[in-house]
């Protein structure tokens, strides 16, 4: 493993009292309104309202999914190549409709020809949706990853990477390969006084993912970076990862 340090931000100080808000939100509130119920939700700025949304009760057996589409929202999913649709639990890109999906950005016609064609706003998200209705959101069409032919959704590794008990944040993200075309990389943070070994994870992901979907390597940070969105930044992690293979 390689260990790194912080990418300068302006918002650097700010991030250690935001990460601890987002650990303990959910149980504070839990522990002031124990009536409360808590809903998962979908949605994206170009749509007014929660394009989806999962029930509680519906919690324990979809709890993968962010829930069903709400009344008024029409959704697809098309190959990512051709646009054709999808059958229930295929993957590819989530389209929708309706009356709360905004018709286009405001003086950007260029952006707008890209993201609503023929009535549908092409979302960018990788997705999935069941028989029975369901939506899996796997990803941004931007961060999967085409190791070899094989497709992977930076979401499915990231998921059960973060169940780990000492992985505080993680990032997956794909790395040119004169072999593959692209290898997947990922960067770790890990839980104040915890670690974990390269194998260990390898280990833990080898009983919850496919071989192919591995990071071939784990980069060790004490920090991830993040953008001013609070989001992690991939494009600054892989950037820096290739700049250190060349």
């Amino acid at each position: 493993m390689m260990m790194f340090g912080k990418i300068p931000n302006i918002c650097e100080s700010l991030r250690p009292a935001v990460r601890q808000l987002r650990l303990l939100w959910i149980d504070q509130i839990r522990r002031k309104l124990p009536g409360a119920a808590f809903y998962n939700t979908y949605g994206m700025t170009e749509v007014a309202s929660p394009a989806t949304i999962l029930p509680p009760a519906q919690l324990h057996n979809h709890s993968g999914t962010v829930g069903l589409p709400v009344p008024g929202v029409t959704m697809r999913i098309v190959d990512l190549s051709t646009e054709a649709d999808r059958g229930p639990g295929q993957v590819g890109q989530l389209l929708m409709r309706g009356p709360m999906v905004s018709p286009g950005y405001w003086r950007n016609p260029d952006e707008t020809s890209r993201t609503f064609r023929e009535g549908w706003l092409h979302s960018g998200d990788i997705a999935s949706i069941d028989g029975e209705g369901f939506v899996t959101i796997h990803g941004r069409i931007k961060d999967m990853i085409n190791r070899g032919g094989e497709k992977v959704y930076a979401l499915d590794v990231e998921g059960p990477l973060s169940a780990h008990p000492a992985v505080q944040e993680v990032a997956v993200y794909g790395i040119s390969d004169a072999i593959w075309g692209e290898q997947v990389a990922c960067a770790v943070s890990f839980k104040p006084g915890m670690s974990a070994t390269n194998d260990a994870l390898t280990a833990w992901l080898a009983e919850r993912v496919a071989k192919f979907k591995i990071p071939s390597e784990f980069r060790v940070w004490t920090e991830l970076p993040h953008n001013a969105n609070g989001k992690i930044d991939k494009q600054a992690l892989k950037a820096q990862h290739e700049g250190k293979l060349r």
